[in-house]
Formats: C-alpha cells, structure tokens, sequence
C-alpha cells in the first residue's frame, strides 16, 4: 500500500523559504515542520503521511499523521503557528485525489499527479515517469551475513541487495523504492540521479546507515535479516516490480537468480556487480585478493590425505598452504586460521611467525594438543571434512578475512588451491607442499544415479542410470570400477534378474571421472540374520604381483604339503595385510532397510 500525500504548490510569482513552515491535519497541535526549502514558483512539493517524521533536507519528506479515507482536513502554518491555508477533504475511494483544478476549483478525480500540473497530461506525465516494462528490471542478488568481500566506505562489512537491468534500455531509479516490509513498499528510496544501464547491475548496501552516498554504493534505511525476510522493489505508487523471499542464509552465502531463468537458489561465492556465474565468481574471487592488503593467500590444502608428508618426517595429515604473493615481509603474529568463517582465529599463529616474500608457509591440520606452540613447525588445532563444505579462511589479527576457500568434496590423496596466473581453484593429483602447484583439474563428473538402490529383491526389475547432460556412463558387473576402456557402455535399462553387484561411473570430457557408484542386488534368497556385502575390484584380490589373495606367478599350491611356506614366498604373505579400497553395505533381514552403504578399507588378519 502507498502511503497517503499531500502536494503544496507555489502559485506565487517569486519563491517562498519554507524553512519552519509546518503542517498537521488538526488546526490546535503541528505535526510536521518543513526543513528549510527553497519553493520556486510554479514548483511542487509532495509530502508523504505515512505517521513516520521525516523532514532531512534532500530527502523525501514524510509527516507524522495520515489522513482519513472518510472526510479529513489539511493545515498550513506559518513560522507564528498562524493558519496559511487549510483544506477539507471530503470521503475518498481508493486511489481518488481531491486537487486543486485549472479554473481554481477543488474536485475529485482519479487522474493523480503529484509532482505535476493537476490536468489529465500531467496525469499521464506522472504515470509515464516511473513506468517500468514488467520483468525488465529485477532483485537479482542478496547478501544478509557477510563475512568477508565487499566493504562500505567506512571499511566495514554490510547486507547488500543487487538489481540487473534485463533490457537494452537505461532504467531511471528516481522514484523507486526498496524495503523488507510488504506493508511499506515506499520504506527506501533510490537517490534522485540513480539510473542502472542496459544489461546493467546496480549494488545497493542494506546497512541501516540510510545514505545516498554520491560516487559510492548507497545506503537503506534497513538491514537484512539472516534468518529470512521479504525484500520489495515498488514504484512510486506502490505498485510492486520485483518481490523475493528467502529463509535463512548461511554466514557469507548469498540469494541469487539462476541466470536467464526466474528460479533462485543459495550461492557460496557471492558476486555482487556481476552476473551469478563462474564468470561473476571469478571476478569476486579477484576483488577478495585485491582486498588483501597483504599477498599473503591460501593456495594449496588437503583434507583427505593418507600418503604425502606435507612436512618432513611428520604422519600424513590435513595441511595447508599460504604463500606470500607480495614483496614484503609480513609478521604472521596473531593471525588466525580456521575452518568456521563465523570464526576467524580459531587458530592462532604464535609470536615470531613471519612470512617472506615469495615464501610458501605449510600449517599441519592435525587435531594437535599443542597447536601454535612451535613457530618453527605448525600445527593447529583442527582438521578439514573430506565431504566439504567448510570455508578454510586466513585472517588478520583483527579477525578481518584476507583470503577465503569453500571447500567441496576432496578425494582421498587430492589437494585443491590456486594455480598461479589463473582464475578459480583446482584439483591437484600430484600434491606439491611448499612448492608451485602443478597443472590441475577443474573438477570430477557428477557421479551417476541408479535408479533402484541396492538391497533384497524378491522379483526382477530393470536398472536405469542417469548423469548429468554431456557424459557417458560406464558400467561394470564384476566389482571392477569402470574406465574408459573397460566395462559397458550404457545405453539402455539393465535387467536384474541374478545376484549381481553394479559399479557405474560418469566421464565428461575437460573433468576426472566421477567416483564410482555402487550398489549390491541380492535376489530371491531370504536369509535369517542381516546380510552384508562386500565389494572390492577383482584385481584388488587376484593381482598375481599385489593381490590380497593371489598366490604368485608359477607357483602350485598343490606342490607344497605345509602351508606356510618361504620358498618361493607366495603374494598374499608379502601383499594380503594391506589395506584395500572397497565398498561395503548392510540389509536388514527382510530388505527394508539399509543400514549403511559406503566405501570402506579393509584388510586381512592373522
């Protein structure tokens, strides 16, 4: 709903300083007192009674009261408290004004135009200047908890709301409106010369500091709430031209419009001023860094990691890596490290820690008991989530973020970083610690879906496998993980009709092949206790030279009467103790339940 207004118009042939002027719509007690304005002759002044009072010179005026739809009164005052003027105002429809019409008569029409002459072409002037082609310009883009990126000039973090101007027209803003209150559409307006070009972004800060801010990002008179609110773009006349609704936020996350559609959808890397892309994400990625006063950035970690040692004559664990970009040599003292970017200094660098120019500085990620006590050798106090989903952060001993990762899924044995003169981060399989990063890989094929989940199966059926568009499906029955060259094709539904295990995996060309999916079909039996399955590549067992069961090349169980033996020493003497990759799942007795399906390690005891 648009608030009530009343327009006062200068008929006076020289200007008039309103300055201590004051309105009410009772004649005994003033409600609103004019700031000092300059009223040219001819010129119009729109006051809005929304019952707030604000009168800030260069700001839209709002009285404290409102009027009745059914009968009212206007008081003008002069700075004595005298009666200038004053107006009764019969019952009003909706949307009807009682205006002053040429021929010096009052009258009630529907043609309003505040801010214009009071004819029908003023009408229609008003109408025209602040119609917006429905869709053209939208919310694209919000932030309600940030962590880190983009700063206001007092160098502080704030909630922002991003429009984009879909047409290839310039959109003015004057007279438009942002809020977080559907009952108040006309909550914030945009700065009288605020305009968004064609194809354009427009980024506006919702910090509450309410300020146009001329050369700069403006300020609402609002913030945003994390744990999800409405948020409107209306027009002078409350008519609404975008509306979002979003739930809670994650700290440092944003809301954004999936580009070129109207579906929205919770982003990790925010990109305000940019389209909601890799493209956009590799330019925010670009300002965080140039936001980095120091050089100092994350380039390399592991979360998963069971056979590099980051540092000499330490155990595999998770590590990091920071190296200093910059040509100056930066105290690391107090600095923090964390996994929680809600809080910056979970670890702390002890005193003395410095980092040299070009210099790549490795923190062990080990649980450690003693974490920061040796600034010789690091170690901090917590550890990394293979399945992601954490923000490794780098921050300055105020808590400032200076460098940010949102960390996926990382495969066992793979690192994630930067590498050097391109935008983004990568996969790395040959782990470099303390050392530039090889050329890595943009990422791993969504795995494949089944259709039909592994478990207990009475009747056949037929499996279908789906991945997403652009890649091929490969598929094994014998617990081998599929390649490029081995398995099947997939080309069409596969019947279940037998006792089988299938292994599927996706390949896309320009990423690795997914990690592969499986799943046991057990079928036609009952059994009387929970059934476990076990799977594990053929060769994992079999392999001549490695294999946890294999005997070896050549040699003859049959010849030997004692087993044990030493010579020839068969392969599962030397190999079958060693942990091997497989998968493993769990049925309850009737099939209606999975207890667990999951890869696993496993191995051979006594």
């Amino acid at each position: 709903r648009f608030p009530d207004w009343v327009e006062i118009y200068n008929s006076a042939d020289h200007a008039l300083n309103l300055d201590g002027v004051s309105m009410s719509n009772r004649p005994d007690k003033v409600k609103f007192i004019f700031p000092a304005i300059i009223l040219q002759p001819g010129e119009r002044l729109v006051i809005f009674c929304d019952g707030t009072n604000r009168n800030q010179l260069g700001h839209p005026l709002h009285a404290k009261f409102k009027l009745s739809s059914t009968r009212s009164a206007v008081y003008l005052f002069d700075t004595a408290g005298r009666v200038i003027t004053s107006l009764q105002v019969p019952t009003l429809n909706m949307d009807e004004v009682y205006a002053l019409m040429p021929g010096n008569e009052y009258a009630i029409t529907e043609a309003y135009t505040p801010g214009y002459p009071n004819t029908q072409e003023g009408h229609e002037a008003y109408m025209a200047s602040y119609a917006v082609e429905q869709g053209a310009l939208v919310i694209n883009e919000l932030m309600a908890a940030a962590r880190s990126g983009l700063r206001d000039e007092d160098g502080e973090l704030s909630d922002w709301i991003e429009l984009h101007n879909r047409s290839d027209k310039m959109i003015p803003l004057s007279g438009l409106f942002l809020s977080d209150n559907p009952q108040r559409p006309s909550k914030w307006p945009f700065p009288e010369d605020a305009y968004i070009g064609p194809g354009g972004y427009y980024l506006v800060f919702a910090s509450g500091k309410d300020r146009p801010n001329p050369g700069g990002y403006p300020h609402t008179n609002f913030s945003l709430a994390a744990e999800g609110e409405t948020v409107i773009l209306a027009n002078r006349v409350g008519q609404l031209l975008d509306r979002v609704t979003y739930e809670t936020l994650p700290a440092d996350h944003s809301y954004g419009r999936i580009p070129g559609t109207d579906q929205w959808q919770v982003y990790t890397v925010a990109t305000p001023g940019a389209e909601n892309s890799e493209l956009g994400q590799a330019l925010a990625e670009r300002y965080l860094r140039a936001q980095n006063p120091t050089g100092v950035i994350i380039t390399e970690l592991m979360s998963s990691n069971d056979s590099i040692q980051a540092i000499s004559g330490q155990p595999p664990s998770d590590w990091v890596e920071l190296t200093n970009t910059s040509d100056q040599v930066h105290d690391m003292s107090g600095w923090g490290l964390s996994d929680n970017i809600n809080w910056p200094r979970k670890w702390r660098f002890p005193q003395g820690v410095s980092i040299w120019p070009g210099e790549s500085k490795i923190i062990l990620l080990d649980k450690s008991k003693e974490p920061g006590s040796n600034a010789a050798q690091l170690h901090a106090s917590f550890a990394l989530k293979r399945a992601g989903g954490e923000v490794m952060t780098l921050s300055d001993p105020d808590g400032r973020v200076l460098d940010r990762i949102i960390l996926p899924e990382i495969p066992t044995n793979i690192s994630y970083g930067r590498t050097a003169g391109q935008d983004g981060f990568f996969y790395y399989d040959v782990p470099t610690p303390g050392a530039p990063n090889a050329q890595g890989f943009a990422g791993f094929a969504a795995r494949p879906e089944m259709s039909i989940p592994g478990g207990l199966y009475q009747q056949d059926f037929v499996l279908t496998l789906t991945a997403q568009e652009g890649a091929q499906v490969r598929y094994t029955l014998d617990g081998s993980i599929p390649t490029l060259t081995t398995g099947h094709a997939y080309q069409g539904p596969i019947p279940v009709n037998s006792t089988c295990v299938v292994r599927a995996r996706a390949f896309l060309p320009g990423l690795q092949p997914s990690e592969p999916v499986t799943a046991t079909y057990v079928m036609k039996t009952y059994y009387t206790m929970p059934v476990v399955c076990l799977t594990a590549d053929p060769d994992e067992l079999w392999n001549p030279k490695t294999g946890m069961y294999a005997t070896g090349e050549g040699i003859d169980l049959n010849q030997y009467k004692y087993i044990p033996f030493k010579n020839p020493t068969p392969t599962y003497r030397t190999h079958g103790k060693i942990q091997r990759p497989g998968y493993a799942e769990m049925f309850s007795i009737d099939g209606s339940h999975t207890y667990f399906s999951q890869g696993v390690t496993f191995g051979l005891i006594g």
